[in-house]
């Protein structure tokens, strides 16, 4: 009997003090901001991880204290806690930062709600391209990597330098073929 007014006592102290016990759980509880993100699909077809990019004034939160200048405590979920792949394009602490988002499922003539978290100074990067795109090369080496693309010629050369490939054909051709086979419709 003594144990159900101790619970009835800690449930009136919560109730009078306003304690939120939300069916809902915080995902990225060490992030200090979080602002819902809504995708809208004007298709008449579902969409399955598909690439939507935003543009974020980043400038104006790392000036304010709330983001780190590197960008590298930005993350994004779905409404169930899933961490969702993003790329950040360019522009870093700019009014106009580019980030590509991998949304997991946009529903036909329907809206998906994707979260950005930031706020967390200790936090490192997650910015990937791989895992964002079918297929992705930001051409950062000196050389055509491998793994991805082949290079395909008859007397030319591929020169890869300063995030650019450059092909040449020394007067016959050159073209970069990917490695991976996927299913269109692609967009360049």
């Amino acid at each position: 009997m003594k144990r159900f007014y101790i619970s009835k006592l800690i449930i009136l102290i919560a109730f009078l003090t306003g304690w939120n016990f939300s069916a809902s759980a915080q995902c990225n509880c060490f992030y200090q901001y979080k602002v819902p993100i809504t995708v809208t699909n004007l298709g008449s077809t579902a969409l399955t991880n598909y690439q939507v990019s935003i543009t974020l004034n980043t400038s104006a939160l790392v000036t304010a204290g709330k983001m780190q200048a590197t960008g590298n405590d930005i993350r994004f979920t779905d409404n169930s806690c899933n961490n969702v792949s993003y790329y950040i394009q360019s522009g870093m602490n700019t009014a106009s930062t580019l980030i590509w988002i991998k949304v997991p499922s946009i529903p036909a003539s329907g809206t998906a709600t994707v979260n950005l978290y930031y706020g967390n100074p200790t936090a490192a990067a997650a910015s990937n391209g791989d895992s964002t795109f079918t297929i992705f090369d930001d051409f950062l080496g000196a050389t055509l990597n491998a793994s991805k693309w082949t290079l395909v010629t008859s007397g030319g050369s591929a020169t890869v330098a300063g995030g650019i490939i450059s092909l040449n054909s020394g007067g016959a051709w050159a073209e970069v073929e990917s490695n991976n086979s996927f299913a269109g419709p692609i967009i360049t």
